[in-house]
This record gives structure tokens, C-alpha cells and sequence, in this order.
């Protein structure tokens, strides 16, 4: 009955595994795989795109590669955009505690109940959940009270969490200014 971590540092660690893998993957979606049927032409980037790399003299960008490389390449990026979102979406949520923490000169706990009143489950909703998830070998209730107590508590924060995010974006006091990765055509070549 473990709750999925989400803390700062899990998402942090899972954004840098994530970076990891798409550095490593990346390396892997460039090594040859055959040689080039014709030389690639003369092009570089625009300059709204970044180049990727270097070769000789040419510089090649996202839209320079065939699409069998952009397309894990995009998945990498959007992979990589969900968990950068996740640890964004904390950080709002947090820096919004703070900034109401300030501005009513209040503690940290009293601005979360203000928040996101209600996370800590009753007796009633522990043994309800208890009795729908129990089965054959679950020790008695009394033995892992607290265990559902510290569950449940931790999915609520996490449901009053998004929530407060959500009417923060819908009320206009936070806005997302981190674009999603786009998977597009380059003009020049035709998908295979």
C-alpha cells in the first residue's frame, strides 16, 4: 500500500534518469548505421532551431535528420517535457505556499489547510478503504491503521495538490511558459 513517490527530490532523480537515457539514446540514434546514400545539402538550422551537432562544417538540426531518427528523437523530448512537468507542476504549487506564507505572514501549515483543507482521512474513509483493498493474507486493520492513515493522507495531498494547481492556472495567478516538444515534417523530406 505504498503511495507513488512524487517529492521534489524522486522527481528531480527521475527528471535526471530521464536525461540520462535521452543522452544515451540520442548517442545510440546517431551512431552509422549505413553510409549515406547522397551528401546531405548545404543547409544550416534556422535560426528559431538550435543545431544538435556538427559535422565538418555543417551544422544539422532537428529538421535536418531523416524522420526515422526525429521520431524517437521527439519521444525522447516529450518523455523528457512530462517529467520536467511534473517537477514544474511541484515547484508552482510550492512557490505559491511561499508567496502566500509572506504575504499573510502565516505558517506553512496553516496556508496547506487554507489551501488544500480536508487531506487527513477519518476513521470511517481508513476502514472503508480497508475493507475494499483487503484480502486473504492483510493483517488485521488495527495492526496497519497508520500505514492507510499515511496512504490515504498522501493521495489526498496529491489530489488537493493538483487542484490547487489546476484553479491557480484557471485563475490566472500561475501560468506554464515551458512549451511542449512538437514532432513536425521537414519541408524538404518526404516521410518513408
Amino acid at each position: 500500500m505504498k503511495a507513488r513517490s512524487s517529492s521534489p527530490l524522486a522527481l528531480l532523480f527521475s527528471h535526471l534518469l530521464v536525461a540520462c537515457v535521452a543522452a544515451f539514446a540520442g548517442a545510440q540514434l546517431l551512431a552509422p548505421t549505413q553510409p549515406p546514400a547522397e551528401p546531405a545539402p548545404a543547409a544550416s538550422p534556422s535560426p528559431a532551431e538550435p543545431p544538435l551537432f556538427q559535422v565538418g562544417e555543417r551544422q544539422y538540426s532537428y529538421h535536418d535528420l531523416p524522420i526515422e531518427y526525429r521520431r524517437p528523437l521527439y519521444q525522447i523530448r516529450k518523455l523528457s517535457f512530462e517529467q520536467q512537468m511534473l517537477l514544474i507542476e511541484e515547484a508552482v504549487v510550492e512557490a505559491y505556499i511561499q508567496q502566500q506564507m509572506a504575504a499573510q505572514n502565516r505558517d506553512r501549515m496553516s496556508i496547506q489547510n487554507q489551501l488544500m483543507p480536508g487531506a487527513a482521512p477519518s476513521e470511517e474513509e481508513i476502514a472503508a478503504f480497508y475493507a475494499e483493498n483487503q484480502s486473504l493474507s492483510s493483517p488485521p486493520l488495527e495492526q496497519i491503521r497508520d500505514e492507510v492513515r499515511t496512504y490515504l493522507t498522501a493521495a489526498r495531498q496529491e489530489e488537493l495538490k493538483r487542484s490547487l494547481l489546476t484553479r491557480l492556472l484557471v485563475e490566472g495567478k500561475a501560468r506554464m511558459l515551458t512549451e511542449a516538444p512538437r514532432l513536425e515534417r521537414a519541408p524538404s523530406q518526404p516521410e518513408s
